[in-house]
């Protein structure tokens, strides 16, 4: 809490705090949305063998159908223009963080922030570059000096693994869709070697250097997803190289041998709270309004 309150708290989120139970609630999960791709791909005749695996799942669609139906299929799965931002957006858009990370693709955090009157800057990362990279210095140059400038500032969104944007219409009156996403098995691959290559369009240094000296927090995530692995090589392990800070993982049913796994990665500072995110959310909220906040 003492992180959050000082502005010294980076918040990573994953799909989880989207989910919901309820029929035409929240967004399905990264392997809900494999399998339906998946069952795309049955009705083409394409035999899948891990529809849980959506980055081997769109890979295989997009050979099948090409890139654009598959951005297509996936927005169609992913409806948030259809869903409202989960009660975990809305307490986490009101917390005074100022550095978003979230590999999701949907709008709902940008909503979030937006009705909490705290309209965020956004940046995206897509396998070959990073869009919006110029508002990294808007975010850095705010005023602050006053707690009225303090309270006024607004957050940065770094979308990790791309967004969806709207259909535009070009000259012609076509409609074209600009959404990128890192998906596929291809675009990991492309998104990690520029990672490796130290380009300017991989992740801004800003932006990385926020992790070694911030608290990170860790909600909608499993251990053993690809995106956290993803994450550990971007951030967790520059925190753990820098100062001495706890940071936390929010999930539920971690098995014994990744708790493990990732404790002696993390030189035991990465703390694993085996517990619902959208119940964390409430108790942190509880927390941030109490008497003792």
């Amino acid at each position: 809490m003492r992180s959050i309150r000082d502005g010294n708290c980076t918040a990573f989120l994953g799909a989880a705090v989207n989910y919901s139970k309820d029929a035409g609630k929240g967004l399905p999960l990264g392997a809900e949305v494999s399998k339906l791709l998946a069952e795309d791909i049955d009705q083409k005749k394409e035999k899948i063998v891990d529809p849980g695996n959506l980055a081997k799942v769109s890979l295989v669609y997009e050979c099948l159908v090409d890139r654009t139906p598959l951005i297509q299929a996936v927005k169609g799965h992913i409806p948030d223009r259809q869903r409202e931002p989960s009660s975990s957006l809305r307490i986490l858009a009101k917390l005074p963080i100022d550095l978003y990370v979230t590999t999701n693709y949907d709008r709902l955090l940008e909503d979030a922030l937006i009705a909490a009157m705290r309209p965020p800057f956004v940046v995206v990362q897509t396998p070959d570059g990073i869009h919006g990279v110029e508002h990294v210095s808007e975010w850095l140059n705010q005023p602050k000096d006053s707690p009225e400038e303090r309270a006024a500032k607004r957050p940065l969104v770094y979308k990790i693994h791309g967004t969806f944007f709207d259909p535009r219409k070009d000259e012609n009156g076509m409609e074209i869709d600009d959404s990128a996403l890192i998906i596929t098995e291809s675009d990991y691959i492309d998104f990690l070697t520029l990672l490796g290559s130290g380009s300017e369009e991989s992740v801004p240094p800003t932006i990385t250097g926020r992790f070694g000296i911030n608290t990170l927090l860790f909600l909608g995530y499993s251990l053993e997803d690809w995106d956290f692995r993803v994450i550990y090589k971007i951030a967790l392990r520059k925190a753990i190289n820098a100062l001495k800070l706890p940071h936390y993982s929010v999930q539920v049913g971690v098995a014994d041998h990744w708790r493990n796994y990732w404790l002696g990665k993390s030189e035991q500072r990465l703390r694993i709270f085996d517990i619902d995110v959208h119940e964390f959310a409430a108790k942190l909220e509880k927390a941030w309004e109490g008497p003792d906040a």
